[in-house]
């Protein structure tokens, strides 16, 4: 048995019967030469025959439906704090820009184009199938656009040379040079 365990960890395991012999003279021979223990083990034995001779309750009717219930609630709650959350955490400017150019140049293009005959449902339900295709890319394009922009020109033409700018200001000047 490991050296590091102490009667005390041994007690419910003991009550239980899930000790092995050397485990059980253990804690036998502890509670033998320490009388903290023994009332320890005597009070925990006697805690389990108490809980033992309990009667069981019914629970009403009513109870399993409400706790579900509650528990639903509580589950919508936490998924739609998450959502907000996840929201306010993203930046949405990069596809919102996009999609405003992209209506912009669909609207500009409508105006100048003459009256066409009223379309049909399926004419109209394969354009706005296309329309939502289209502005899913255009977004996907301008998010990966931002992050290169982001990490190829931003990080090291324009913070990496701060950082250097300003390493280059705090750090003390070199020995045989006087300010």
């Amino acid at each position: 048995m490991p050296e590091h365990i102490h009667p005390e960890e041994l007690i419910e395991p003991f009550l239980d019967g899930e000790l092995s012999p050397e485990q059980r003279r253990i804690v036998l021979d502890a509670a033998a030469g320490d009388a903290s223990f023994a009332r320890e083990l005597a009070l925990a034995r006697s805690i389990r025959e108490a809980l033992r001779s309990v009667p069981s309750v019914q629970a009403p009717p009513d109870l399993l439906p409400d706790v579900i219930r509650h528990a639903r609630q509580d589950a919508r709650r936490q998924f739609v704090s998450r959502v907000r959350s996840w929201f306010s955490e993203l930046d949405l400017r990069p596809a919102l820009v996009t999609a405003t150019l992209v209506v912009a140049v669909v609207l500009a293009g409508q105006w100048g184009r003459p009256a066409a005959p009223a379309p049909d449902q399926a004419e109209v339900a394969e354009a706005l199938e296309q329309i939502k295709w289209t502005l899913g890319l255009v977004s996907e394009v301008g998010q990966v656009t931002a992050v290169h922009l982001r990490d190829d020109v931003f990080e090291p033409h324009v913070v990496g040379r701060m950082q250097g700018t300003v390493n280059d200001i705090f750090q003390a000047p070199p020995a045989g040079r006087m300010n």
